[in-house]
């Protein structure tokens, strides 16, 4: 049997976001699930540099990602790496 990943296990049952008028409630859910999956230091650019790791920062682009409506992806297209502006 494989080892189960903290990715498989966690899936927020927070609705996707569509855009403006239901970010509030969704940047809320995602802050928690993300501090939750310990990862919220990747999206406030908090984890020190000895620290980061480029394989969590990518899975927690991944988990925002897939958490958004397809019609947000234009807004994170060109998000590619820590020192990124906050999308919360």
């Amino acid at each position: 049997m494989m080892a189960t990943t903290r990715k498989e296990l966690s899936v927020p049952s927070i609705a996707k976001l569509k855009g403006t008028e239901d970010y509030k409630s969704w940047a809320f859910g995602m802050t928690l699930w993300l501090k939750r999956e310990k990862c919220w230091g990747y999206v406030n650019n908090t984890v020190p540099a000895e620290e980061w790791e480029a394989e969590v920062d990518e899975e927690t682009l991944c988990d925002i990602g897939l958490m958004v409506d397809t019609s947000v992806y234009v807004h994170l297209h060109d998000v590619k790496h820590q020192k990124r502006p906050g999308i919360f």
